[in-house]
């Protein structure tokens, strides 16, 4: 991708931009992006707008860069614990259209999604974003093939050996990109969240069907070579331990979920499930909110080794826990106080993300971003 294109598809995927951001997102010289802007401005493929906000200062009005013709909208296919969701945003986050899914069909969802951007006149759809719920290498595809969601509910199921991002492209003609939900969430953190500006973070969230985690490392997301970096849910805790989707037995995730559950129940007459544990917390049962501590502490251990190789400034905590996550972060904060060595744990903020589920839709938009930069 040449400098024009890159500056192009920079530009796309942000509500207005100047040409010091591009400079500095892109990691290219001032003169050779000054220079890219000129080129794309007279052949009429960007365009230049004053800012109507009002100003602090008295002086010329700031200008920002727009993409010439219709708006971009950014698909997203996820999983919400019960089924797919298939959502249309533009850039700035607007929610266009929201559709939810009974079946788990990829394909059936990116239809949806292709349905959505029809009806929105004078938009342009330009990536599919699927947050995938488990592990995924990129170019790979699953470890296993099998359902990348546990449980008794409808699950997303890739079903096909190998990249099955480059297979969707090309059947649907539009990017489309697979990318693990953590690694989503915690982009959209970077982009308009509580990571913006930090340099070394963890983002953890927990959600309804488990929890997963990504590493925030020198301001930018660290995957690794195939995607798996961070996967704090794939710890081995148990080697006699159930096969999990990665391809390994015995994974952290299956503690923390299957136990918890499994240790409430008897204080329950009807079943009860993971995802039921923040509804009752919030509701005021003190039992649910011991539950989600006790997540918080299970998770805590492993989350002290992490930060202690790491060294970050900031953990962070969202997902779709609501008010109930701050029972997690409780039981978290109290594991590392105790479990990290003090330089690490003194020096590090444990927050709750103000973002919540936003912060997956606007990851999604912020992955259209990470493709201009290289």
């Amino acid at each position: 991708m040449d400098t024009e294109q890159r500056v192009r598809e920079y530009v796309a995927y942000s509500p207005g931009t100047d040409r010091g951001e591009l400079a500095k997102a892109l990691g290219l010289p001032a003169p050779t992006v000054v220079s890219a802007v000129r080129r794309l401005l007279a052949a009429g493929d960007l365009v230049e707008t004053e800012v109507t906000r009002a100003r602090a200062s008295a002086g010329r009005r700031p200008r920002v860069l727009r993409l010439s013709g219709p708006p971009t909208l950014v698909g997203m296919v996820s999983w919400d614990g019960v089924g797919l969701r298939a959502t249309c945003a533009d850039v700035e986050g607007t929610v266009m259209g929201d559709v939810a899914l009974a079946e788990p069909d990829p394909r059936r969802a990116i239809e949806q999604v292709i349905a959505i951007a029809d009806g929105c006149e004078d938009h342009f759809l330009r990536t599919v974003v699927m947050s995938v719920p488990a592990p995924y290498l990129t170019g790979r595809g699953a470890p296993q093939r099998r359902s990348l969601a546990d449980g008794d509910a409808p699950s997303f199921l890739i079903t096909e050996p190998g990249d099955l991002a480059a297979v969707l492209s090309a059947e649907y003609g539009l990017p489309v990109v697979l990318e693990n939900d953590a690694n989503v969430w915690a982009l959209g953190e970077l982009y308009r969240g509580a990571l913006r500006g930090r340099a070394d973070a963890v983002s953890l969230i927990v959600t309804g069907h488990g929890f997963g985690s990504a590493l925030i490392v020198n301001g930018a997301l660290a995957r690794g070579a195939r995607g798996f970096a961070g996967e704090l849910p794939h710890l081995q805790v148990d080697r006699e331990g159930p096969l999990c989707a990665c391809g390994g037995r015995g994974c952290l995730v299956f503690r923390v979920r299957d136990r918890v559950v499994a240790s409430a129940q008897a204080a329950y007459a009807a079943p009860i499930t993971f995802a039921d544990l923040p509804r009752l917390a919030t509701a005021g049962d003190p039992g649910a909110a011991r539950m989600l501590g006790d997540v918080g502490r299970a998770l805590g251990g492993p989350l002290a080794h992490l930060c202690t190789f790491l060294d970050p400034e900031l953990l962070l905590v969202g997902g779709t826990l609501g008010p109930a996550a701050a029972h997690v972060v409780a039981g978290i904060r109290e594991v590392l106080a105790v479990q990290s060595p003090p330089a690490v744990a003194d020096n590090m903020t444990v927050v709750e993300s103000t973002l919540g589920p936003r912060a997956e839709l606007l990851g999604a938009i912020e992955l259209g971003r990470l493709r201009a930069r290289g």
